[in-house]
């Protein structure tokens, strides 16, 4: 990490998502291994054209959302800057920052699209809560106070999900 610094609060939100990827499984890893001693690896075929991506950012724009999701997720994101408003004033010392109203954007952007993945023309609070901790979590600060105790963002973010009701 020599020479890298994190970025601000600001260039954070503008990535939709953060995906924690872990290490593979002992068998996974061995096939891995083993792939790589292999000679060039085959050509891996086209699955998609540009106009299939355009196609489905299309469909996925035609995925609807009722006003009462809407909401859930303003309650959700409004729950993050001031938790003590649904019951988790616990989590005040916690948060130095909560997240913006781009979260809001993007947590609808993706239960859209994990809506659409699943088939559905109607996006649902499930689907809100399958991608929260991916879109929300990189946005909150933390204070010291919670690296001190050792509660990260996804733990945040798991909480207010618990204490947030859909309606």
């Amino acid at each position: 990490f020599e020479g890298t610094y994190p970025l601000p609060e600001a260039q954070l939100d503008r990535f939709m998502m953060m995906l924690r990827v872990g290490y593979p499984g002992a068998d996974d890893e061995r096939s891995i291994l083993r792939a790589s001693l292999r000679p060039a690896p085959a050509p891996i075929p086209r699955v998609a054209t540009a106009d299939d991506v355009r196609a489905a950012r299309a469909d996925v724009g035609r995925v609807l959302v009722d006003d009462a999701l809407v909401a859930y997720v303003t309650r959700l994101i409004r729950a993050t800057r001031d938790p003590a408003s649904v019951g988790l004033g616990d989590l005040e010392p916690l948060l130095e920052l909560g997240a913006s109203p781009r979260a809001g954007v993007d947590l609808l952007a993706a239960a859209r699209a994990l809506a659409w993945v699943r088939g559905r023309d109607f996006a649902v609070p499930d689907d809100v809560k399958a991608v929260a901790v991916d879109v929300l979590a990189h946005r909150l600060i933390l204070t010291y106070e919670a690296s001190a105790r050792g509660v990260d963002a996804g733990a945040v973010v798991d909480r207010v999900l618990a204490s947030v009701a859909l309606s």
